[in-house]
C-alpha cells in the first residue's frame, strides 16, 4: 500500500482534508474496481474450455 493510503488508514478523520473525499467514499472507490476485477476474473474462468485428458492405457 502507498504511503498516502497508509496515512489515511491510520488517520481516517483527515481524509476529507487530504483528498476532498470522506473516508467512506474513498473506501467505496477502492472497493468498486476490486469487485469488478473479481467479477471479470470469474467470468473469464467460467468461459475457459477445459479439456481433461483421459488416462492412457498401458
Amino acid at each position: 500500500m502507498s504511503d498516502i493510503l497508509n496515512h489515511i488508514e491510520e488517520n481516517p478523520k483527515k481524509t476529507k482534508r487530504l483528498i476532498g473525499l470522506e473516508y467512506e467514499q474513498l473506501q467505496k472507490l477502492i472497493q468498486n474496481p476490486e469487485r469488478l476485477d473479481y467479477e471479470k476474473q470469474d467470468m473469464l474462468e467460467s468461459k475457459k474450455v477445459r479439456i481433461i485428458a483421459g488416462e492412457m492405457a498401458s
